[in-house]
């Protein structure tokens, strides 16, 4: 059994910071069984964030806004393996990932000048930046059989499981949710494929 954990903190040089947890565990259960799982779980802040560039005729910088957003956005990342050797030609492993990441915006501003860092409030009508808040779910499933049948001759099975959903505020502000929630892995159509290769090998 192994085990560690990291903790990582920063400020850059706008003073936006980023703090990372790592942490994972290793299990050999048998000579013929292991496990694997990590943890990863990010929070970081960004002032500078671009949200895009706008029209802004008789203003902004040649008639254009860049536009600047804060956002704080928190991510969860978790890893899972399963390895299961059957015998010395016969292996089976699945591999998971399920990960969310969730990003929300506030203080629009935009470029003062060319050439610098100075950014002063964006005030065109109707503009929010939380409306470019946004969630993202996604999860993947991979599970892989291998069989060498014979001594560089190879047969593989492999079934891959996906979901993924992604939506912002201004797509539909009245069902948006901006919570780090596992309920979303499940709103979402998967896609399921089926893979099978084998390989013959011949001496020469």
């Amino acid at each position: 059994l192994v085990t560690q954990a990291s903790l990582i903190y920063f400020v850059d040089a706008t003073r936006n910071p980023y703090k990372e947890v790592e942490a994972s565990v290793k299990w050999a259960q048998s000579s013929a069984v292991s496990h694997e799982m990590a943890l990863e779980i990010i929070s970081r802040r960004d002032e500078t964030q671009h949200l895009g560039n706008f029209e802004n005729p008789g203003g902004g910088i040649g008639g254009v806004s860049y536009v600047f957003g804060m956002i704080r956005q928190r991510t969860v990342d978790l890893t899972l393996r399963t390895s299961l050797l059957f015998s010395r030609n016969q292996s089976f492993e699945v591999y998971a990932q399920p990960f969310i990441t969730v990003g929300d915006y506030t203080q629009a501003r935009e470029l003062a000048a060319p050439f610098t860092d100075e950014l002063v409030p964006y005030t065109r009508d109707g503009f929010k930046a939380s409306d470019s808040d946004f969630s993202y779910t996604s999860v993947n499933l991979n599970a892989v059989y291998r069989w060498e049948y014979r001594p560089g001759s190879t047969f593989y099975l492999v079934w891959t499981h996906n979901r993924s959903d992604y939506s912002e505020r201004a797509a539909g502000p009245q069902h948006f949710n901006n919570r780090l929630r596992t309920g979303a892995f499940f709103d979402t159509e998967p896609g399921n494929t089926i893979l099978a290769k084998i390989s013959y090998w011949i001496p020469v």
